[in-house]
């Protein structure tokens, strides 16, 4: 077991096991009539000049749509780099699932309605992902998101019908609890939360807090934005009145801007240490918020712990895309769709006319048995409940408010640069 996860699902056959699924391809030979489909979840067949067809779900409207629209960049570079899958071309048929349960919904009926889809990426954000997950996984479409962090997600006590759930990200334990280590580090012993009104900023808060006082810290004001148009001052008025030492406000960009400028704006506050979370990891934070944003820390994946595939991919995305990523989530999109691929080739059966035929529950199967699949973020293995990524959390701090400035290392010259570990 990696980091004290489950004990991986065991592979389908020893063979399988001794190999990378990184370099699998399927053993047999073509065959000349389509077989009669055993697969118990039934089977796809795609005809000889037809494309393989991948599904995301991704936010892509409102305050948080950069971080959807980057997950996306991430999804198409695979494509680019993978370009066929046994001779089909690849079609991604995208939806906006938002961050809400109805959007959710609605996005993966979307897509569970298309007999074509074999698998999909997503959904970015916990809002979304019960309400899509059950629908999906009742059509056995299994989904891997890159972002979806929610502990209980992946738990040994998940609910049977998110089966078909795995995820390339890390547990929201791991941010929070680097968060929690970062604030003591810095000789914080009072700190103030912020929370939105989403389960996600709820999640991290709360994980946050007992973890911090469980180091020796002290939660001395709790608050909570109201779901429409907030009125920031109080909030921050109250909060100057309890005097931390850190604020920790685990919220999307546009929500973590205000309570930037606000915190700057009062004389008690303005040497109080500011920390977000990944939401806040994009360039349009620093733009927006000006100058009152140098010096406050995010927590966001540690770009120096995956190697340099990272970094290649990094420059290959602002070649593509004219500009780092905005959102911490390209890359492990990336090795989501990249887990999709290889898990295909395993277990299609190529006809001789050129279609393949692919069982649903062997898809499943094979993405589970995934091992030491080489990704930009790392080595994938998953474990039988579907965790699959390499959990790495860094704390960074914002040196400069230029957007052009946006680049993210462990580098006194890079912006944001990172502090822990």
């Amino acid at each position: 077991a990696r980091g004290g996860q489950d004990e991986p699902t065991p592979v389908p056959s020893p063979q399988a096991a001794m190999q990378s699924t990184a370099t699998l391809a399927p053993t047999r030979p073509p065959v000349a009539a389509e077989p009669e489909c055993t697969d118990p979840a039934g089977c796809v067949r795609i005809g000889p000049e037809e494309p393989v067809e991948i599904g995301y779900l991704q936010y892509l409207s409102g305050p948080g749509a950069e971080l959807g629209t980057t997950a996306v960049h991430g999804i198409e570079m695979a494509v680019e780099a993978k370009e066929h899958i046994l001779g089909h071309p690849i079609r991604l048929v995208g939806e906006d699932s938002g961050c809400e349960p109805d959007t959710g919904m609605r996005a993966a009926d979307a897509l569970a309605s298309n007999p074509r889809i074999l698998a999909a990426i997503g959904p970015t954000c916990a809002g979304a992902i019960h309400a899509a997950t059950e629908r999906m996984c009742a059509e056995n479409i299994p989904m891997v998101s890159p972002s979806s962090a929610a502990p209980e997600l992946t738990g040994p006590e998940r609910p049977p019908e998110f089966h078909c759930f795995l995820r390339t990200s890390s547990h929201e334990a791991l941010f929070t609890e680097a968060a929690a280590q970062f604030a003591l580090s810095l000789g914080a012993r009072r700190v103030a939360t912020i929370q939105d009104t989403n389960p996600l900023s709820e999640r991290l808060v709360n994980l946050f807090s007992r973890q911090f006082e469980e180091l020796g810290g002290q939660i001395v004001a709790q608050e909570g934005l109201g779901p429409d148009s907030p009125d920031y001052a109080p909030i921050m008025e109250r909060i100057a009145e309890r005097e931390p030492h850190l604020i920790s406000y685990p919220l999307y960009v546009d929500q973590g801007v205000e309570i930037t400028l606000h915190a700057r704006a009062i004389p008690q506050l303005r040497d109080v240490g500011l920390m977000g979370a990944d939401g806040m990891f994009t360039r349009v934070y620093p733009a927006a918020a000006g100058e009152a944003a140098v010096g406050t820390f995010l927590s966001a994946p540690d770009v120096a712990a995956v190697g340099p595939a990272y970094f290649e991919f990094l420059t290959r995305y602002e070649e593509i895309y004219g500009e780092p990523p905005r959102a911490p989530f390209h890359a492990p999109a990336h090795d989501a769709a990249m887990m999709i691929f290889a898990a295909i080739e395993r277990v299609s059966v190529q006809l001789d006319d050129g279609s393949l035929l692919v069982g649903r529950q062997a898809l499943l199967e094979a993405l589970f048995a995934t091992r030491n699949l080489e990704g930009v973020t790392g080595n994938l293995s998953c474990t039988r409940n579907g965790d699959c990524g390499n959990p790495s959390t860094a704390i960074y701090e914002i040196v400069s408010p230029d957007p052009d400035h946006w680049h993210p290392g462990v580098s006194p010259d890079n912006n944001p640069r990172k502090v822990w570990p």
